[in-house]
């Protein structure tokens, strides 16, 4: 029997976005340098070797963002506004990838390059679940929280805090 050589771990991005916050409606299409906020987001996301899916809130008020993001060609997952978990975990499962990072669309003051180096990592380190920075001194906007996608399937009787957050329900399981 001849060794195979290790596949490499892929990552996948969960962007979780909507357009109904209570403090800054729209704040995805806001403008920056007369670019939409969601758009700078997404090229700097294609900076990285990853693929790229949106979560979004099914309703009509998330209808223009839905439309945009098909337009773009990004594939699109709805769910529950209030369930945030649900719907990252929802769309995971339309990922092939082996791991999912959390983005969080509020944020434009992430790098890339530093995205792509706790890739790296997890890829040289994939027999571990979870990864996360949240727990280092870092700066402002370069939080990640990289999970494998299966924990994903096995998130159960989540807290109204985890719904809403995400990430404290797979520390809590991990």
């Amino acid at each position: 029997m001849e060794l195979q050589p290790k596949k490499d771990s892929t990552i996948d991005f969960i962007c979780v976005a909507r357009q109904t916050s209570e403090r800054f409606p729209n704040k995805i299409f806001a403008e920056i340098d007369g670019r939409p906020l969601i758009s700078i987001i997404i090229e700097k996301l294609k900076i990285v070797n990853a693929g790229i899916i949106f979560a979004i809130p099914e309703n009509n008020q998330n209808d223009k963002l839905c439309n945009y993001l098909i337009e773009k060609s990004i594939p699109v997952v709805r769910g529950s506004e209030d369930n945030v978990l649900d719907r990252f975990c929802k769309a995971s499962q339309y990922s092939d990838a082996d791991f999912v990072q959390r983005v969080n669309c509020d944020n434009l003051l992430f790098d890339p390059d530093y995205f792509a180096q706790m890739h790296d990592i997890v890829r040289k380190n994939s027999e571990f679940s979870l990864f996360t920075n949240t727990r280092c001194a870092n700066h402002s906007g370069q939080s990640v929280e990289i999970v494998r996608k299966d924990l994903c399937l096995s998130i159960s009787k989540p807290s109204f805090h985890e719904q809403e957050h995400i990430f404290p329900s797979f520390y809590r399981t991990c």
